[in-house]
């Protein structure tokens, strides 16, 4: 996984600098499913905590890397709404530009994430 290092590494520089980043912006960076999967064990492992829009437009992200990058942020959502005294009500995906089945991904998604496909 050559590209998931360059991802780990910048999440872990970002959650280091900025742990209440709410929003992250990716978009057009030629990443793919492996880089996206990273992401998504990243986030799911507490990076970002405060992350509340993620931005992946115009990569090369599939179905799979998709699905898994929804439930990496449904995962987020409950441990911070766990943590957080005021409730955390949702979260926004952008995956516009990406080949992917945007069905399949929607149906997949929880109402609690605005999904963009």
């Amino acid at each position: 996984m050559r590209v998931s290092r360059p991802v780990s590494g910048l999440l872990t520089s970002l959650h280091l600098t900025s742990p209440a980043a709410e929003r992250l912006s990716l978009d057009s960076n030629a990443l793919g499913d492996d880089a996206a999967r990273a992401l998504a064990a990243a986030l799911g492992a507490g990076a970002l905590p405060a992350l509340r829009r993620l931005s992946l437009f115009g990569n090369r992200i599939g179905t799979d890397a998709a699905l898994a990058l929804v439930r990496a942020m449904d995962a987020a959502l409950d441990a911070a709404q766990q943590l957080a005294a005021s409730g955390v009500d949702g979260a926004a995906l952008v995956l516009l530009g990406n080949p992917l089945e945007p069905e399949a991904v929607r149906t997949a998604c929880p109402a609690r994430i605005q999904l963009t496909v």
